[in-house]
């Protein structure tokens, strides 16, 4: 086994928000046992009892610039911070796998011979970076022969340790809003900041507009559509810090349980809202489910009304598929949801904008 290296890669167009010169330095530890499952937002408080605090096993000070790097490196989609990592840790992996080969085949028994790596900040304040990717390359070498019979050597990488959806893992972050920011805040204006900002809550009208269908719909009616409008404000900044593709809209009572369970929206307690640069809006344009099932079950309560608006990263998967009749069909889903916790976001919602917008069709009969 020759070494060891933790490669953390960040997108280049979207990895960053600040200035790519400055340097800044990073630690990394080995975790002394497995990460908690679930985690929640409160971890951070307990974080530091999962390594040794006074014994990291990697420095590095880096920037995030590619000047007098090869042709080949800047032309990647990507920017990546290499961390050689200790020899005896690269040994230890090793031997996990001669110990026995099911180790690397059945996560949970690999999770009980390591725990993991927690990699922190821990000098300079110039930049915040989105890690796209993590894994861990190991290099090692083989001697034999040629096949003239030559003594010779053979070296190999292998990209064994990468993040997987059975890995655990966790983004703990503090921020400490500015004054500016804090003050429009304390002045009420509706603001979304994340990660870790500012979440909203609203009230939905669903009774009212139940009580305006039922009086112009008659008899017989099909509701066609129900659509929701949040026109916002952009923040002027310093830092290209910009709104959030996507926002969530959940029932607060349901929040947690939500990521808790790693849920994709109902349209029934929970919507999709993804922003319109150019009018500059968040659109949730199916809503209609939640009007039928409130026709159904009568007058909405408190909880059914009140919804808490988050930022939200939506991850997709595309499949595609042919057939003797059908050539390349694509699907694309929604593979997750999650917090939003990658580069600054913030933005102001003007509430008093919005638009709910009810299409439905009713029979007439004439006389």
């Amino acid at each position: 086994m020759d070494g060891l290296t933790l490669r953390l890669a960040i997108p280049k167009s979207t990895g960053y928000v600040g200035d790519t010169i400055i340097p800044m330095g990073l630690q990394v530890y080995e975790l002394t046992e497995n990460l908690q499952y679930p985690i929640y937002s409160s971890f951070g408080d307990q974080v530091d009892s999962y390594y040794d605090a006074a014994k990291p096993i990697a420095n590095k000070i880096y920037n995030f610039n590619t000047a007098g790097l090869s042709d080949s490196v800047k032309a990647l989609a990507y920017f990546e911070i290499p961390v050689e990592l200790p020899q005896s840790l690269g040994q230890k992996l090793f031997d996990i796998y001669k110990e026995n080969s099911d180790n690397y085949v059945i996560p949970s028994l690999f999770a009980k011979k390591f725990h993991g790596l927690y990699v922190r900040s821990s000098y300079g304040d110039g930049r915040v970076v989105k890690i796209g990717a993590n894994m861990m390359s190991l290099k090692y070498h083989i001697d034999g022969k040629t096949d003239a019979g030559k003594d010779t050597t053979y070296n190999y990488v292998g990209d064994y340790y990468a993040v997987s959806p059975e890995i655990i893992t966790n983004n703990n972050i503090t921020y400490t809003m500015s004054e500016s920011l804090q003050d429009r805040y304390e002045n009420g204006e509706n603001l979304l900041v994340a990660p870790i900002g500012l979440d909203m809550e609203i009230n939905f009208p669903i009774n009212q507009i139940r009580e305006k269908y039922l009086e112009g719909a008659g008899k017989i009616a099909v509701i066609n559509s129900l659509s929701f409008s949040l026109p916002v404000e952009e923040i002027e900044n310093d830092y290209s810090i910009t709104p959030p593709p996507y926002i969530l809209m959940v029932r607060s009572d349901k929040k947690y349980e939500f990521f808790e369970k790693n849920q994709i929206t109902d349209n029934l307690t929970s919507f999709l809202g993804t922003y319109d640069s150019t009018n500059k809006c968040y659109t949730f344009p199916d809503m209609r489910g939640y009007l039928t099932d409130n026709i159904k079950n009568g007058e909405a309560s408190v909880a059914d009304c009140t919804f808490t608006l988050t930022p939200v990263t939506v991850n997709f998967e595309t499949e595609s598929s042919s057939s003797y009749y059908y050539y390349g069909t694509t699907t694309t889903s929604i593979s997750s949801i999650v917090p939003y916790v990658e580069t600054p976001v913030m933005v102001k919602i003007l509430l008093n904008e919005a638009k709910i917008s009810l299409s439905y069709s009713k029979q007439t009969i004439k006389m």
